[in-house]
Formats: C-alpha cells, sequence, structure tokens
C-alpha cells in the first residue's frame, strides 16, 4: 500500500512565527514528519 503525508501549512505572523515553530519542534511535531509542516510568515 502507497501511504501519502498531506502538508499542513501554517500561516504565522513576526510576534507568532518563532513561538509556532518552538512549540512544533517541542512536540515533536504532534507525529508529524517536519518535511510535511510549513510555516508561512505573512
Amino acid at each position: 500500500s502507497c501511504q501519502r503525508q498531506i502538508p499542513l501549512v501554517i500561516m504565522t505572523s513576526d510576534d507568532t512565527h518563532s513561538r509556532t515553530l518552538k512549540l512544533l519542534e517541542s512536540n515533536a511535531y504532534f507525529g508529524m514528519s517536519s518535511s510535511q509542516v510549513i510555516l508561512l510568515k505573512q
């Protein structure tokens, strides 16, 4: 069987970008691969 990873895109701001990244890293991306998670700073 073929398993695909669904990307997760999270839009952040200057104020929230680093905190969001730290949260993801400290929680091992909540079970997702770090390559699945894309942070977009607006």
